[in-house]
């Protein structure tokens, strides 16, 4: 119980930076309810970055 409640603590600590965005532990990733995953947001930047040089 106390790892989790330690897990718990770490992610609210971290994903309260301003900087973080998304964290992995382990197999885990953790960002921000209502984020989308980075991979997606990534994605998103470089369709905007190609279509403006168009």
């Amino acid at each position: 119980m106390e790892r989790g409640r330690d897990m718990r603590e770490l992610k609210e600590f971290i994903l309260g930076q301003p900087e973080a965005y998304e964290f992995k532990v382990g197999d885990q990733f953790f960002r921000r309810p209502g984020d989308p995953p980075l991979d997606q947001v990534i994605e998103m930047l470089r369709k905007q970055t190609k279509n403006e040089d168009s």
